[in-house]
């Protein structure tokens, strides 16, 4: 009987190729998802929006402020 050794893959090859396999799944996941945002027309549209937004939420900030610091100005006199 001939006992012919077949080299099984070690734990630092099996995780290696578990690895793989999860990062080819990530990538497939984001080749599904690039695709459908890129289509978006609306993201350019919300993205303005949102900076439109954020700059009036600063200025409304800091009138806020102001009114507020005129406001403890007048209660301390």
């Amino acid at each position: 009987m001939n006992t012919t050794s077949i080299p099984t893959p070690s734990r630092v090859d099996k995780a290696h190729d578990r690895l793989e396999t999860a990062v080819a799944k990530v990538e497939a996941a984001l080749n599904e998802r690039a695709p459908t945002v890129a289509a978006d027309p609306d993201i350019e549209q919300t993205r303005a929006q949102n900076v439109t937004l954020r700059e009036a939420n600063e200025k409304v900030s800091q009138r806020l402020d102001a009114a507020i610091d005129r406001l403890k100005t007048v209660l301390e006199e």
